[in-house]
């Protein structure tokens, strides 16, 4: 009778956990995933996301919500999300690859100036003597990172990137330099001039030449100019007054900080680069287009990012997640013993992330199309749940506490978030665009007219 009962349990938890169908959930693991995901759109009202998940060889992709609420069109697997600083990847993998087809022995450790010549300097000389490659793709320049410039009105499709790189020179330092990790949008546009004079091309033809179309991400784009003609993309939604409101499409241009964080993507072809990811650098079709030394490096620590995000510990949590560190566009930490390499990309209204989990050849990726204060934690509640299922683990969150986190366990309107290096509390976004906006006056004027001082 004992044996009867443990040939019957196991039973139980292979169908869960390793179902003979081949799928990567389980039909249960679906019920219980799906009835989590949609509780939690319910409870915090949220407009639309996209869920997709690897393991080993499988995939699952679903969609939850609405893609456009005045249409009622729903999310579904073909659904494109704008996915930010997850494009940073890309990049930091294309330029690995144009390394390791240099013919001048150009190397993570080469100093720009080597590469792009004495036009492109940067706010003092030891900066310009000295800033490699590595340095730009692990944010340890630091320069000040006025990212509103994007959105500012400033006339940035009147200028190349290869012009604007060259006047990033007038970027003030936020930091000495190699004094601590301190993240830059520049930097990695600046890694996209290197790009484009080592390919001879532009950086969109090598991302799409190079990787999405090896790749098989049919549906994926790097520019952003008319995105909103597409027909299956989520529309841009964000928190108002308690409710959902629309997002303003005017302000979805990134040009020509596009290999920053331009990239529109969907489920089903994310699922292939996570994939491709897993398998170090191996397409679907068996092709080999990077050596796993580049991914390795990539996803290897290369600086220390301090305290970072919500601290999530034990005895107030009960789990513990720990950010390592810092690579080529990949964030390094261990969740409850395993290690995650990760990511996140907010533009605007889209905020998405990806979890690898190399060791277990399991991912997931994830977007929503809603801005608000709380996306992030709402995002990794769900994230933490499927990737305790993932793993085989009790999860510690349900229905009711992932509508609450980071409550019980901490009071949201008392939290505290370790941000940037030198920013110790969660600051008020009104602040947050005062001071980009005062580093943006002067950097801008300065990128138009060179010779021209602005003063407020």
């Amino acid at each position: 009778m004992a044996f009867y009962w443990l040939w019957t349990l196991l039973y139980v938890v292979g169908r869960c956990f390793n179902p003979t169908s081949g799928e990567v959930l389980s039909p249960e693991l679906k019920d219980e995933v799906n009835m989590f995901v949609n509780d939690v759109l319910a409870c915090r009202k949220i407009s639309g996301l996209t869920l997709a998940v690897v393991k080993s060889e499988e995939t699952w992709i679903k969609g939850y919500g609405k893609a456009d609420m005045a249409l009622d069109r729903a999310v579904d697997a073909d659904t494109q999300f704008l996915i930010g600083s997850l494009t940073k990847a890309f990049t930091a993998l294309a330029i690995g690859m144009l390394l390791k087809e240099s013919t001048k022995g150009y190397n993570w450790d080469t100093p720009v100036v080597d590469i792009l010549g004495d036009n492109y300097r940067f706010i003092d000389n030891q900066r310009t003597s000295f800033t490699t490659i590595k340095d730009l793709l692990t944010h340890r320049t630091p320069m000040a990172n006025p990212d509103i410039v994007g959105f500012s009105g400033y006339p940035m499709e009147s200028s190349r990137r290869q012009e604007l790189c060259k006047r990033l020179r007038f970027i003030p330092e936020k930091l000495p330099f190699r004094d601590r990790w301190f993240y830059n949008n520049f930097a990695y546009m600046y890694v996209g001039c290197i790009i484009e004079k080592l390919a001879g091309q532009s950086w969109e033809e090598v991302i799409k030449t190079r990787l999405l179309e090896p790749i098989g991400m049919t549906s994926t784009h790097v520019e952003m100019d008319n995105i909103f003609q597409l027909p299956n993309i989520a529309l841009p939604y964000y928190h108002g007054n308690n409710t959902i409101l629309n997002g303003n499409k005017e302000i979805y241009k990134l040009s020509p900080l596009e290999p920053a964080g331009s990239i529109l993507s969907n489920g089903k072809d994310m699922v292939k680069w996570a994939k491709f990811l897993l398998k170090k650098g191996v397409t679907d079709t068996g092709q080999s287009l990077v050596t796993e030394d580049i991914i390795d490096e990539m996803m290897a620590t290369h600086i220390d990012v301090g305290s970072f995000g919500l601290d999530i510990s034990k005895p107030k949590f009960p789990v513990s997640e720990t950010i390592t560190g810092y690579g080529h566009a990949w964030f390094q930490a261990v969740y409850r013993g395993y290690r995650r390499v990760d990511h996140s990309g907010g533009v605007v209204s889209y905020v998405s992330r990806i979890w690898l989990f190399n060791e277990m050849e399991a991912a997931i990726f994830m977007s929503v199309n809603m801005g608000g204060n709380d996306i992030s934690l709402i995002q990794k509640s769900i994230l933490y749940f499927l990737s305790d299922k993932l793993l085989n683990l009790d999860p510690w969150l349900n229905t009711t506490t992932a509508c609450s986190y980071p409550a019980p366990w901490m009071d949201p309107k008392n939290r505290t978030i370790n941000t940037l290096p030198d920013i110790g509390k969660e600051p008020k976004t009104s602040h947050i665009i005062r001071a980009n906006t005062e580093v943006t006056y002067g950097v801008t004027s300065r990128l138009e007219h060179p010779v021209m001082e602005v003063s407020r």
